[in-house]
């Protein structure tokens, strides 16, 4: 349910940006628009285009961004890349329960995530695999209920590594790289872009479909690289704010 005057709360706001995590915002965005039409806007599509048509009906007021390079080559959107606050609470080194972490919802994806699974449970490695469905779960103990973003993140902290698929067709960075970066956690990954990126390092990232299954124990027990501040603090929410505004 739509909160009652949300925009009369950003009476106050500078600029103003719109993700693209609600399911029609193109609506919301001509809302916005027509309260507040010398305000600076900024939309940021955090999730690939193709999932939805809205920012179609996106006005030129509109600042328009993405997180995906690819989405950016044949539109008239610009790259603003991806960003992470980190929880001060959940930092700190602590002793592993399981060697891989997966967390999302299904999105045609469980057929891969198994594959990764037996990957792992083959070369003798532990997997905690949790698949989001509130209305499955309650008859079907594969599922779980939603979770709290601090419960994924104590899930994170107690991981080696962490399980990335993408969904078809998306080539930017999901919050689990980003959790990675931030946690110092490796990432088993499907997207094949993420060795173009900066904190790119193979004794981090295990590309799936492309790095040797076989070495799957030789890359969990490779140490991990940290990643120099000077590229980690490129991808923090602050910084990353500065730079979209100046965009």
């Amino acid at each position: 349910m739509e909160k009652q005057n949300w925009v009369n709360e950003l009476a106050t706001a500078d600029f103003i940006i719109l993700f693209d995590t609600h399911n029609n915002y193109a609506y919301l965005a001509d809302k916005i628009e027509k309260k507040y039409p010398d305000k600076k806007l900024i939309f940021y599509a955090w999730n690939p285009l193709i999932f939805s048509n809205d920012w179609k009906l996106l006005s030129s007021k509109w600042e328009k961004l993405s997180f995906s390079k690819a989405d950016c080559v044949n539109t008239s959107f610009e790259y603003a890349g991806t960003f992470y606050g980190i929880p001060k609470e959940i930092c700190g080194n602590t002793e592993c329960k399981w060697d891989a972490f997966f967390v999302g919802l299904d999105k045609g994806r469980r057929s891969l995530i198994g594959k990764i699974q037996n990957m792992l449970s083959n070369a003798g490695l532990i997997s905690k695999i949790i698949i989001v469905d509130n209305k499955k779960c309650l008859y079907n103990h594969k599922f779980s209920r939603y979770l709290e973003y601090d419960e994924v993140c104590r899930y994170i902290k107690y991981s080696k590594a962490i399980i990335d698929i993408v969904q078809e067709g998306q080539e930017g960075m999901t919050i689990r790289v980003m959790e990675g970066l931030f946690y110092n956690k490796k990432v088993i990954t499907t997207n094949k872009n993420i060795k173009y990126y900066d904190f790119y390092d193979k004794s981090n990232f295990f590309i799936y479909g492309l790095d040797d299954q076989t070495k799957i124990n030789e890359f969990m027990n490779t140490p991990f690289v940290p990643v120099p501040y000077s590229i980690k603090t490129k991808y923090q929410f602050d910084n990353w704010l500065k730079k979209i505004i100046g965009m």
